[in-house]
């Protein structure tokens, strides 16, 4: 019996790792698709990159949060 629920804690705690494991790709792939659109609009104009910066930084963190809050919260 001990060792059942050492293996049905073992399973969650895989899982869980998993799901961290995967909004983790997942944000790493997003950062990196706003650096590349940050790159574009910086060039189109060279003024705005501060403000493009902080808009990148803001935007990330909160579709991090949004995307991962659901997966890991089931």
């Amino acid at each position: 019996m001990m060792s059942a629920r050492v293996a049905a804690a073992g399973e969650v705690q895989q899982t869980q790792v998993d799901a961290v494991a995967r909004a983790g790709a997942y944000a790493m792939r997003q950062v990196a698709l706003l650096a590349q659109m940050q790159k574009e609009i910086a060039l189109a104009a060279p003024e705005a990159s501060g403000d493009l910066d902080f808009i990148k930084s803001m935007t990330s963190i909160g579709q991090v949060v949004a995307d991962t809050s659901q997966p890991v919260n089931r």
